[in-house]
């Protein structure tokens, strides 16, 4: 064949865009799966371990009809179900059912445990501790769920929820140079949970000086964490929300649950209550500032003796 058939060939080919170039490369996605400032049953992170910091990530096979004992992790973790179903349940009867793609943060210092049906489930587990991972069997080291009244824990678990919220205010606020002090947006907190604690049938004055000690214990963690990123000339590099659009909805609705929550504590009150709040304080442990705005959100909680 010529020569110059194979020319003419070629240049019809490149003409019509029959190439041998490689294929344009793809473009990288990134998902997040969790992120959260709490446990899957609400209680609230307060505190990373001290120390040399330590990572792991465990692949957990789990068969059929399996019920694990019950234990607690005294760390930070994240569990993924890469295949099959689990349920886990605290000792007090909370319980969640995570399937394969779900992402749950794991209680701490909580006894719990894992059970599966007929599916056997695979689990990745990702914790942070300071050496290794720790994970305790039976009732050694962890938190009992019975160390504390019902009304008492679930009261103390909104309020750490609520605190827990408190980073993301200083961070707008942070970034928007504006005050702590909100008079305006306290006035009205105050006289909603008023009106909100007279149409239940509890008192307007306990839910006022309630959620009072709830404000100034926020503004109190604010204010020393404002001052840590002063004298670092930074704060840290989180994804920020909006306060109006994204952070009160949610402080309205542990409002609610707040209020719920209280008056079901007060129904149940009884003469060791500033004993039962000092022990489930100090077993909650935290950070010195988060542990200093808890006890200023519970200073009125009990009678005083």
């Amino acid at each position: 064949m010529p020569k110059r058939y194979f020319t003419l060939l070629a240049s019809l080919l490149l003409a019509s865009g029959c190439t041998t170039s490689a294929p344009a490369p793809g473009s990288a996605t990134a998902e997040v799966l969790l992120r959260t400032s709490s446990s899957w049953n609400g209680d609230a992170f307060t505190h990373y371990p001290t120390g040399t910091p330590a990572l792991s990530l465990t692949r957990i096979d789990i068969p059929p009809y399996t019920t694990l004992e019950f234990h607690c992790h005294q760390t930070l973790g994240l569990g993924y179900v890469v295949s099959g179903e689990i349920e886990v349940q605290t000792r007090a009867g909370e319980r969640i059912i995570a399937r394969a793609g779900d992402t749950l943060a794991e209680v701490v210092d909580l006894q719990h445990r894992g059970r599966t049906a007929a599916l056997p489930a695979q689990l990745l587990v990702f914790e942070a501790d300071r050496t290794a991972p720790r994970t305790k069997l039976g009732e050694d080291g962890c938190r009992a769920a019975s160390a504390e009244p019902v009304q008492l824990a679930t009261l103390l678990n909104l309020i750490q929820r609520r605190l827990a919220l408190t980073e993301a205010v200083a961070l707008h606020k942070w970034d928007r140079q504006q005050p702590v002090l909100d008079g305006q947006r306290e006035h009205l907190i105050r006289r909603s949970v008023r009106r909100a604690a007279h149409r239940q049938g509890s008192s307007p004055e306990r839910a006022e000086l309630f959620f009072i000690d709830q404000m100034e214990a926020s503004k109190l963690l604010q204010y020393s964490l404002l001052q840590q990123w002063h004298v670092q000339s930074a704060a840290p590099a989180s994804p920020r929300r909006d306060l109006a659009s994204q952070i009160r909805p949610e402080l309205d609705e542990l409002q609610r649950q707040l209020l719920t929550a209280l008056s079901s504590f007060d129904s149940t009150l009884g003469t060791q209550c500033q004993a039962e709040l000092a022990a489930a304080l100090e077993r909650r442990g935290g950070g010195a500032d988060f542990k200093h705005a808890m006890i200023r959100a519970t200073g009125n909680l009990c009678p005083n003796p």
